[in-house]
């Protein structure tokens, strides 16, 4: 096995962690998906994306980066559809072999100035080299859920989530 650095070369990039990440392929190059999360306060903002200040001083977000592995170079992709909020704590996964779509679930998020409110709410995107598209968003239930931190299996077959055990609030 060979390691290889996929440092921020590029300071303004938000450092944060608690986001997903899934590999994709455009055209025969490979890039990094990588969404949402928590950090230090970012010396870019993004006009597409959203930054929830915390109590702690940290910053949620639904910052969106493609990372192209062949060069090391980060690209801000454009955002098309209903995004998630700012969001960190969740999964994501490929649902599709061929083809660029993937799915979050769950999840932290603010809501009425509650910085650690669960939620349950399921996005399905697609991609493209510079663009994310959300064509669909939902609710599991009809209440908010309380699970975040989610242990999950997915069926690429069928494009199906199992979410298989949670830490509630």
């Amino acid at each position: 096995m060979e390691w290889t650095s996929c440092s921020n070369a590029e300071q303004s990039l938000m450092k944060k962690g608690y986001g997903g990440m899934i590999s994709v392929e455009f055209d025969g190059a490979e890039y990094l998906v990588i969404i949402g999360g928590r950090g230090s306060t970012p010396t870019v903002y993004h006009p597409q994306f959203q930054y929830d200040q915390l109590d702690d001083g940290g910053v949620r977000t639904n910052e969106q980066l493609l990372y192209i592995v062949s060069t090391g170079q980060f690209t801000v992709p454009s955002v098309s559809g209903q995004c998630c909020p700012p969001t960190s704590s969740f999964i994501i996964e490929k649902i599709t072999t061929t083809g660029n779509r993937g799915v979050m679930f769950g999840g932290r998020v603010t809501v009425n100035d509650d910085v650690n409110t669960a939620t349950n709410s399921v996005y399905i995107f697609s991609m493209t080299h510079s663009i994310i598209y959300y064509p669909y968003t939902s609710n599991v239930r009809e209440q908010p859920g309380q699970e975040y931190l989610i242990s999950r299996t997915v069926n690429t077959t069928i494009a199906a989530l199992l979410p298989a055990g949670a830490l509630l609030k």
